[in-house]
């Protein structure tokens, strides 16, 4: 036999790294399991996208979602998936609620925030109260949506914009402060998006700078009752 002639040491050393062989390819298997996701829908671009309800079991734990969160300004031009839209667009102002309120918090609850998903094929509106992204403006844009070249390869940019009619029954509230009470709203709102990417492995980047201008003539917004607040760019 193979083992006549040598000791019982070197049969126990091999019988320990054929152990270990065996261990690692399983560990491995199960790792490779863990890990594999299933792959997502497209989006289909259409005058509405009908987005999907969000895997409320999917994310990572806070915790990990906090400890990963950061800001990128490299980006690919892969597209997301269905999935991950519809999910990043109920972060930022899904109804979570039977009483119609929202993921994100707002003063007096009013919701003046607007947020619009700008990508390669046009820029959508979305819906809260029906989970749904309806067209605005047909065409490329990201180009008005940011001032960096990284957010015009993004596969999406979100903008956050203000609706001052909101605050119409609530006259004892100032203009500067309506300003100021829609910018926690929409920051509140890309915090959510920001937890969201860091859980599921994707980048994102809050940012300031928009062609704001460009943005009010593509979606043909009446600058004294809308205000560009915030953007944000997420991708891969």
């Amino acid at each position: 036999m193979f083992w006549q002639g040598h000791k019982k040491e070197d049969y126990r050393t091999v019988k320990t790294l054929f152990l270990s062989l065996i261990i690692c390819l399983l560990g491995g298997s199960v790792m490779s399991a863990s890990i594999t996701t299933k792959e997502g829908k497209p989006v289909d671009m259409g005058e509405t996208i009908t987005l999907l309800k969000p895997d409320l079991n999917s994310t990572a734990g806070l915790m990990q979602a906090l400890s990963k969160r950061q800001s990128d300004r490299e980006y690919t031009s892969e597209p997301l998936t269905l999935e991950q839209v519809s999910e990043i667009l109920w972060a930022a102002a899904g109804v979570n609620r039977d009483n119609g309120k929202r993921t994100a918090p707002s003063a007096l609850a009013l919701y003046p925030i607007t947020v619009y998903a700008v990508f390669a094929d046009g820029i959508y509106k979305y819906e809260p109260d029906s989970h749904k992204l309806t067209l605005a403006a047909r065409g490329d844009h990201r180009d008005a949506s940011a001032m960096q070249d990284f957010a015009f390869v993004a596969p999406l940019n979100l903008l956050f914009i203000a609706d001052f009619d909101k605050y119409k029954a609530h006259a004892q509230i100032s203009a500067e402060m309506r300003k100021m009470l829609c910018g926690q709203d929409a920051a509140c709102m890309a915090e959510n998006v920001c937890l969201y990417a860091a859980g599921n492995g994707l980048k994102n980047v809050v940012r300031g700078s928009v062609k704001w201008d460009k943005v009010y003539d593509v979606l043909k917004l009446d600058t004294n009752r809308y205000c560009g607040v915030l953007a944000q760019t997420i991708g891969k």
